[in-house]
Parts: C-alpha cells; structure tokens; sequence
C-alpha cells in the first residue's frame, strides 16, 4: 500500500491513505480518538511512583508486568500491582463490528534504599568472584586415620577498630586477617605432627561473631553501635575470602565439615558467610557446610559428641542436660561429650564445684578464648584475658587427646610461637 492511499477502517486517524488496511490497524492499534480516553501516565511522590498504561499486549504475571511498563528492578520494588481486560468495539476493514482486547495495568512502586541497594551489589559482586576464582585442585590424600582435628577461630570480630594509646593494642582489619591466616597454619602444623599425619577429618566451628558488626550502619544485630575499621561491604567480603581460603587449605590434608555458629553481633553476618560457602563447595565431595538456622549445632565422631553455641543465651550449667535432651540417640551412643562455646573472649572450664572446671553429668563444657583484641570498652572494665585460637585433636575410640593454642600476646598483639 503506497503512502497516497487511505486506510479502509472506519475511524483511522491515517487520512492520507485509501485503500487496504495502515499498519496501526493491521495490529490491532485503536485509533487516536479512542485512545485518547485512556488515563495513562507516571505520578511521582516521593519515593513512590504510581504508573498506569494501557497495551494490546497480555499482562497476567509479574515478568509481563516488568516488561511492558518498563521496571528497573535495580531502582524499583514492586509494592502492588492490577491488571484489568475489557473489549473495545470498533468497525474493522469491512465495516462491519469487531472488539479488539486491552489491558490496563496499574503498579505502585517504591524506591529501593541505600541498604538494599547496597546488597545487590554486594550480591552480585561475590557471585562473580565465586565464578572467577575457580583454582586447580591439588591431588587428595589417602589417609587412613583415626583422628579428628577441630579448627575453632570463634569472635574472631573482623572490622573491630582499637587503638593502643587508649587499648593497649591495636586491631585492624589487616591485622584480623594476618592472625587468621597464620593461625591456619599453625594449628595444622601442630595437629599434624599429633597425629602423625593420620587425621580423619576436620572440623571447622565458624561464625561466633566473626564480624564486628552486622550492619552497614556500623552496629550489631541488637543495633549497639561499635567502633568499625571499614565499610560493611569490605568485611563481609574479606571474611568470606579468609574462610573460603582456610577451607581450602584444610581439605587439602582431610575431608572439611563445617559447622556455622552465629554469635550475638553478626546473626545475619553468620548466616550469609554459610549461604556463599554452601554455594562454593556444593558439588565438593571433601566438604560438608551445616548452616541450619539452630542456634546450637551438633557433631558426633567416633565416641564424641559435640555441642557448639556461642554461649551468650544459656547457662553454663544447663547445657549438659540441653545436649542429652536434643540428642538423646546421639548421647547414647557417645561416652565423650563435650560443649564449645565463646562469647566472653576468655579460656574456661567450668566445673560443677569451682571455677576452673566445668564436667557435669558426663559433659564438658569448654569457653574458648579469642585472637580479638580488647576494644575500649572490654579495657576500661578490665575484661583483658589472654588472647589465642583454639584447636583439639580427639580420637575415634579414646575420645579428647589434646588441646593447641595459637597464641597472641597480650599486650603487644605479636604473635607467640613458642
């Protein structure tokens, strides 16, 4: 159809054509005047926008919705949304009576804040660094061992800013990574010649408030306010590099199980380390990651049975009977049962009748101690134990055989080896 003709529908806004059908027609476009008394448009209130547009085009899920009106997701979440059908009539080509479907989709949305928009990006960040860090492995081992080495780095609180004018010490991101690091190293070394080299499997007791914070806003999960190293973003992603790190050292000698504890200033911190490490090492044969949303986690090996909880909920001295009620089966089958918690940042055993020894009904209960350094607050109350990371080595049949502590000296923050 040339350009000097006249479209044959009735009402066709195209008045310079003259026969056949124009091309708004042929798709089934209404004509301008009819469209005119359609109340399309965006209004705009603040942070919300309520848009409205009518199409010939069907809308009956969310992706149709996005689609044809347009949404950027990543500026935009969707509050509430309707879309409503009705038939239009018109005369067609052949002046007889048609109807001709349409739909009309009203959406209210709602800006996306800082924080949410903060985490798709840290989302999207990590996932293509998990894509891109894809190392060759080296060859396992075949052992046949009878040991268990237990690796256990609890508050650890990555992000944690001291200064040593007012602290005695200073404590940095950097310096939380170092002593990570070498405190993989160590221990391994040390539960290595232990065993002389026959360990079975590891365990790794992760979280216990391994970050400072839980927040961008520089707080824990309760929202007390701390003195922060850097932004959120940046301890979160070095946390999940130094553990993923560590796991992959540590499978390199034995199969790694790995149990996630979260500590009372970094729940969510806790969990979200789990979910990324869950993803990395899904179809990895040699790891195992539990992170079930219960607070108190649970591992058995052998004659042992572990506890783990950061031990800022219960009493000490409930946790024996906590342990036989959640795992009666379990109970009965171990005579070595032992508790693993942190929170306070110092080394105790409790015992039923003093202080320094805590083994009731059959239970011990372990407070680990931490390679964090004392914050302002911890020094002005004089809460200043000694600072270290904890391993244990247990045996399949005899149960605990012994205790490594990598330690860090009180008041200079070097490193002890000896």
């Amino acid at each position: 159809m040339s350009n000097n003709q006249e479209c044959a529908s009735t009402g066709c806004h195209n008045k310079a054509r003259r026969r056949g059908l124009c091309e708004s027609c042929r798709k089934g476009i209404p004509p301008a005047s009819e469209k005119a008394t359609l109340t399309d448009g965006i209004v705009d209130r603040g942070d919300t926008r309520d848009v409205t547009k009518t199409t010939t085009e069907r809308v009956k899920t969310l992706a149709d919705l996005v689609r044809v009106c347009e949404i950027d997701l990543e500026v935009w979440e969707i509050v509430e949304w309707h879309a409503n059908k009705w038939e239009m009539g018109f005369k067609n080509a052949y002046q007889k009576a048609d109807t001709l479907p349409l739909f009309q989709v009203k959406v209210r949305l709602k800006k996306r804040g800082g924080v949410v928009l903060t985490m798709e990006t840290l989302r999207k960040e990590l996932l293509a660094d998990i894509s891109a860090a894809s190392v060759p492995r080296k060859p396992f081992p075949t052992v046949e061992g009878e040991w268990l080495y237990e690796f256990a780095p609890v508050d650890l609180h990555m992000g944690k800013l001291t200064w040593a004018e007012e602290t005695v010490t200073n404590y940095d991101m950097k310096i939380a990574t170092e002593m990570f690091n070498a405190s993989v190293e160590f221990l391994l070394d040390r539960a290595m010649k232990l065993t002389s080299g026959r360990i079975d499997r590891i365990l790794c007791v992760f979280g216990n408030d391994v970050s400072h914070v839980d927040t961008k806003r520089g707080d824990t999960t309760a929202g007390t306010v701390m003195d922060v190293d850097s932004r959120y973003v940046r301890i979160y992603r070095r946390i999940c590099a130094i553990h993923r790190a560590a796991i992959d050292r540590l499978r390199e000698v034995a199969p790694v199980d790995v149990k996630i504890v979260s500590g009372n200033h970094d729940e969510l911190t806790s969990f979200h380390l789990g979910e990324i490490l869950s993803a990395i090492y899904e179809k990895d044969e040699r790891v195992t990651i539990d992170n079930s949303p219960r607070q108190r986690k649970y591992y058995e090996y052998g004659v042992n049975l572990f506890g783990f909880a950061h031990g800022d909920s219960e009493r000490v001295n409930e946790l024996p009977l906590v342990m036989a009620r959640e795992m009666p089966d379990a109970w009965a089958r171990c005579n070595s049962r032992e508790w693993h918690i942190g929170h306070k940042h110092i080394s105790e055993k409790n015992n039923w009748h003093s202080q320094d020894l805590f083994s009731d009904k059959g239970v011990r209960v372990r407070r680990l101690t931490s390679m964090s350094a004392h914050d302002a607050w911890h020094t002005k109350h004089a809460y200043m134990d000694r600072r270290a990371c904890e391993g244990f080595v247990f045996h399949k049949t005899a149960g605990f055989t012994d205790h490594l502590s990598f330690n860090i000296d009180h008041f200079t923050g070097r490193k002890l080896t000896v």
